[in-house]
């Protein structure tokens, strides 16, 4: 019996793998919409730590998880020119 081949393989995972469109989940998605709140809270000359940030988040209502948070600030973030973060 021969094993599975490749197109098998991407039918099979195709099938199964959640869908994120842009390439992140619904979390993702909802940070952007805090974008320059998490920004103002993060780049201030008075940083605030990145676990504050994800409490602060929760406290909206809008907590999500920390590790989601921490990418987001990381990548979003950093990216357009946010200094070092506090971790």
């Amino acid at each position: 019996m021969e094993g599975p081949n490749d197109e098998l393989i991407g039918v099979v995972v195709s099938a199964v793998r959640r869908a994120h469109p842009n390439g992140h989940d619904a979390s993702w998605e909802t940070l952007l919409g805090h974008e320059e709140q998490i920004r103002a809270w993060l780049g201030a000359p008075e940083k605030l730590s990145m676990v504050k940030a994800h409490e602060l988040l929760a406290q909206q209502g809008e907590g999500r998880p920390y590790r989601t948070v921490h990418r987001f600030a990381g990548r979003a973030l950093r990216l357009r020119g946010v200094p070092d973060l506090t971790v």
